[in-house]
C-alpha cells in the first residue's frame, strides 16, 4: 500500500498569494472547489478575454495554481485564470491521498499485474467542462481562446481533457506529465488542438524514458514515458504522417547542465508538435532555472502566438501551394462580424521557408514585418493591386518572433509569427 501511495504523490507546493478568490459549486451531488484570478485590467475595457485553465498536481490546491507567475502575466496580457481543485481519494479507510484527479493514470502492481486508478468514479472531465460554462456565463470569455495546462498529475488531466473535450480548447500545454493508460484518445478533435510539452530528463516521478523505473520490479506508473508520449502525440497531430523532426538547442548552461532543446515535429504541411526537453531537471517548476527556461512565459507565448503556427487536424486539407494559387481563403466559412485579427491566417511551409498570409473576406494592401527589436524586416506594398494572399520567403529570417502588420481593405491588424528554424 505504501508503494501505491508513493506513486500518487505527484505534486508540488507553491506559496499562495493575495487577491486570489476561492469558490465552491455543486456538481454531481458533491461540493467542488475552484479558484479564479481576475486581473484589474479586465475591468478597464469591454473586450472579451482568454481563459487559462490551470490544473494542479497531487495534494496541491486551486489557490496556488492561480499564481505560478501566470498572474503577473495576466495583469498585463488581460486573461482570467481558472484553477479547478481535485477531490481526495480514500484508500480502504487507511490512507487519504489529498486532491488527486481522475486523470487516467494509475499504478500497476507488477507481480500481480493489477492496475489501480484513483478517483476513477469521479467525473472530473464533466466538472471542469461545467466550470468553463460557468466562467463563460459570468465573464467576457473569448471562447476561441480557452487554453489548458497543468503540472504533474495536472498534466495527465490536461491530456485527458484534450482527448475528451478537444473542441473546447484552443491549445494545451502539459508539463511533467503525459497520458494515462486508461485514456482513450480516438476523438478526432484532439488531433486539432495545438500542443506544446515540457519535461525534465532527470524526472524520477514521471520518468523521461524507460531507462528509469521508480518502482523497480514491484510497481510502475500506468502511463506513458515522456519520450514515448512525445512521439505518440506528434504522430497523432500529424495524422500518422510525421515528415521530419528537428532538434534545436535553445539554451545551454555548463554551470548547471540545464540545457534546453526544442524537439519540433513536422508533417509535410508544417509544424504539428513541439517538445521542450530540459536536461538535468527533476519533477519541479522552473523557479530555480528561469534563466534557461521560464515555464509560464514559454507556455503563454505558445498559447498566444506559437500555437497559431501549427498545422494540425486530420480532416480534408488543402496544401499551402494550392491555397495560394487558388485564392480560396474567401471561400472558407467564417463569421463576417469576427474582428480582423481572427480572420488573418498564417500558413507556414518549413520545407520552402515560406509563410503565406491571407485575410478571410478581405484583400491585403500592405504587409510590414517587424522583428523583436522593433526594426522593419520587410515591407510589401500591394495598394495598387491588393491580393487575397501573400507568400513571403523567410529563409534569411533569424529564428525568433516577429510581428506582421497587415493592412487590408477592411482595416489593419498586427499578428505574431514565430520563425522556428
Amino acid at each position: 500500500m505504501r508503494l501505491l501511495v508513493s506513486l500518487f504523490l505527484i505534486g508540488i507546493s507553491f506559496h499562495t498569494y493575495a487577491q486570489r478568490t476561492s469558490h465552491t459549486m455543486s456538481f454531481a451531488g458533491q461540493q467542488r472547489t475552484y479558484a479564479t484570478y481576475v486581473p484589474n485590467v479586465y475591468q478597464q475595457d469591454s473586450t472579451s478575454v482568454p481563459l487559462l485553465v490551470n490544473l494542479h498536481g497531487i495534494s496541491d490546491n486551486a489557490l496556488n495554481f492561480t499564481g505560478l507567475g501566470y498572474d503577473d502575466i495576466a495583469d498585463t496580457a488581460n486573461f482570467i485564470i481558472l484553477a479547478p481543485q481535485a477531490l481526495d481519494f480514500d484508500i480502504l479507510g487507511i490512507y487519504t491521498i489529498e486532491r488527486i484527479w481522475n486523470s487516467g493514470v494509475g499504478a500497476e502492481i507488477v507481480p500481480i499485474g493489477q492496475v489501480a486508478y484513483p478517483n476513477s468514479t469521479i467525473d472530473d472531465v464533466g466538472f471542469i467542462s461545467s466550470l468553463i460554462d460557468s466562467m463563460i456565463s459570468q465573464y467576457r470569455i473569448n471562447t476561441d481562446e480557452i487554453y489548458v495546462t497543468g503540472f504533474s498529475m495536472g498534466a495527465f488531466m490536461t491530456t485527458r481533457l484534450v482527448c475528451e473535450l478537444g473542441d473546447r480548447f484552443a491549445a494545451a500545454a502539459p508539463i511533467a506529465g503525459t497520458i494515462g493508460e486508461s485514456v482513450s484518445c480516438e476523438n478526432t478533435s484532439a488531433s486539432s488542438v495545438p500542443m506544446m510539452y515540457i519535461h525534465g530528463t532527470a524526472d524520477i516521478t514521471v520518468p523521461y524514458d524507460e531507462t528509469f523505473n521508480q518502482g523497480g520490479d514491484l510497481w510502475r506508473i500506468a502511463g506513458a514515458y515522456a519520450e514515448e508520449f512525445s512521439d505518440y502525440w506528434a504522430d497523432k497531430a500529424a495524422c500518422g504522417n510525421v515528415d521530419h523532426i528537428e532538434d534545436i538547442l535553445t539554451n545551454a548552461n555548463p554551470l548547471n547542465n540545464v540545457n534546453v532543446t526544442a524537439k519540433r515535429y513536422f508533417s509535410e504541411d508544417g509544424l504539428v508538435f513541439e517538445h521542450f526537453r530540459v536536461d538535468s531537471v527533476d519533477h519541479v517548476w522552473s523557479n530555480s532555472f528561469q534563466d534557461e527556461i521560464n515555464y509560464e512565459k514559454t507556455i503563454w507565448r505558445f498559447f498566444r502566438s506559437g500555437s497559431k503556427n501549427y498545422t494540425v487536424g486530420c480532416g480534408e486539407t488543402t496544401s499551402i501551394d494550392e491555397e495560394a494559387s487558388e485564392g480560396n481563403n474567401n471561400q472558407e466559412d467564417y463569421d463576417r462580424s469576427d474582428p480582423l485579427s481572427k480572420r488573418i491566417k498564417l500558413k507556414t511551409n518549413p520545407r520552402k521557408d515560406e509563410v503565406t498570409i491571407s485575410v478571410q473576406g478581405s484583400e491585403i494592401q500592405t504587409i510590414r514585418v517587424i522583428d523583436i527589436l522593433g526594426s522593419t524586416k520587410e515591407v510589401i506594398d500591394l495598394r495598387s493591386d491588393p491580393q487575397e494572399s501573400v507568400t513571403i520567403n523567410v529563409s534569411d529570417y533569424p529564428s525568433t518572433q516577429y510581428l506582421i502588420n497587415v493592412v487590408a481593405t477592411e482595416g489593419e491588424e498586427t499578428v505574431f509569427y514565430n520563425k522556428l528554424h
